[in-house]
């Protein structure tokens, strides 16, 4: 091994220590655009199939058969129990995919720790007008009242399973766009987004943990600004009942700066100081 060799893999494992130590907070769902599959092979004068393959995107229906199987069958996945679901229009594809999505959805149906949501023939706009429609059919049908109308009412006609909202969205390949990716429960969510240059071949650990500090540090900034807003309140309104302003306090209060921290008051459960 080179002198510079062995000097980059030293740095490269101290910054990733460091990265490790900075992160406290950790996003629950993580969604990730695996883009630069194409120009991955080419960089490296192969054809596209060769960065797909190298990166698992799997776009060729055999090797989405195929890849799906192996992660059914996986040690890993049924060690950590992780159940393996497909997001999209699955009936559009071939009989072997779908046979493959069945397999893996059984294989791995009885598991709740993990979940692994793999986009097959996937347009998030496509999916919310299928269920606009589906909502319109049955409002017109007198199967559901207008008013009843509801956030759960959508997403029940989205997937088939409730899907968690999504706390983080990564995209590799250098471009700086989203691209119509799970809207519902990303942009609603407002989910932070991690724009990296890597190709999805040469994400790294690394990257990945820079997604990570990237999604804490928002999450403080998020969690100091309600804070402010509640100091705020209840500095303005002085002894007025403001229960939930001072919950919000007593539960961002560690988010304050030290100075404005020292101003909070201790509150109950309820939002109230405590008795002495």
């Amino acid at each position: 091994m080179g002198v510079r060799s062995w000097v980059g893999r030293r740095a490269g494992g101290a910054y990733e220590r460091l990265l490790e130590q900075e992160i406290d907070r950790v996003p629950d769902h993580v969604a990730v655009i695996q883009d630069g599959n194409r120009r991955y092979a080419r960089r490296r004068g192969a054809d596209s199939d060769d960065g797909h393959r190298a990166g698992e995107r799997e776009a060729l229906f055999d090797l989405i058969a195929r890849k799906l199987r192996e992660f059914a069958d996986s040690e890993d996945v049924h060690d950590g129990e992780v159940q393996i679901r497909a997001l999209g229009d699955v009936d559009r594809l071939p009989a072997r995919v779908r046979d493959a999505v069945t397999h893996a959805r059984r294989r791995t149906a009885s598991y709740d720790r993990f979940r692994l949501n793999v986009a097959l023939a996937y347009g998030g706009r496509d999916q919310l007008l299928s269920a606009a429609r589906d909502v319109a059919r049955a409002v017109d049908g007198d199967e559901l009242a207008p008013e009843a109308v509801s956030v759960e009412t959508i997403e029940e006609r989205l997937y088939d399973r409730p899907v968690r909202d999504v706390d983080l969205i990564v995209r590799t390949g250098g471009d700086e766009r989203t691209s119509n990716f799970l809207p519902w429960h990303a942009n609603g969510n407002e989910a932070a987004v991690f724009f990296c240059a890597p190709y999805w071949p040469e994400f790294s650990r690394v990257d990945f943990l820079r997604a990570v500090r990237t999604y804490e540090r928002r999450e403080r900034s998020r969690r100091t600004t309600r804070a402010r807003r509640a100091l705020t309140l209840v500095r303005a309104l002085g002894d007025a009942d403001l229960p939930t302003a001072r919950r919000v306090l007593g539960r961002f209060r560690d988010a304050l700066p030290s100075g404005e921290r020292e101003a909070v008051p201790d509150v109950d459960e309820e939002g109230y100081e405590p008795a002495d």
